[in-house]
């Protein structure tokens, strides 16, 4: 009976073993860019999510002084930065936008609505969240009543950039 020899063998199954270790670390690796939403004073995570360019959220709360909807919303650019597109409201009063600055366009949409039009960039967006001017957060089908699973708080929204392996262990933390 002839003896075999792995020695051939051997390099061929190191490469293969390898090979899918390498490619886990090396996507272990890839940046991820994602939103997150935490409360400011005690750093708790509300919302996580990745990200790409051009995708969309928005704010919604009631104005304290008109009692009326206002919604802001925003984008992300192509640097993963927050940018507030756009401020839809259906009523004038103070704390509303009633002129116009450089760069900004007014439509009335055909609900009645008033959409003001703008690009202000933002690191990331404190925000004060109130039991009664019911502050919302939608970001495709994600729809967070921010009053309600907050209460009165201050929150921070922000964009952030790891490695997709560090990603993983946010979401774990979150899940515990």
């Amino acid at each position: 009976m002839k003896k075999l020899h792995f020695t051939s063998a051997l390099p061929i199954i190191l490469l293969m073993s390898a090979v899918p270790a390498f490619l886990a670390l090396w996507t272990a690796s890839l940046p991820v860019c994602f939103l997150e939403i935490v409360h400011a004073e005690e750093g708790s995570r509300v919302f996580l999510t990745t990200i790409a360019p051009r995708n969309r959220f928005s704010l919604g709360y009631t104005h304290s002084v008109q009692l009326s909807r206002v919604t802001d919303e925003f984008e992300i650019d192509k640097d993963f930065r927050i940018i507030l597109v756009s401020v839809v409201f259906s009523d004038h009063g103070a704390g509303l936008p009633y002129d116009l600055l450089s760069g900004e366009s007014f439509s009335i949409q055909k609900d009645g609505d008033f959409t003001v039009s703008k690009y202000v960039r933002f690191s990331e967006i404190p925000l004060r969240v109130g039991r009664e001017y019911d502050n919302t957060f939608r970001f495709g089908s994600h729809h967070i009543n921010l009053s309600k699973t907050c209460g009165d708080s201050l929150l921070t929204i922000r964009t952030r950039q790891c490695s997709a392996l560090k990603y993983f262990f946010y979401m774990v933390e979150d899940l515990v």
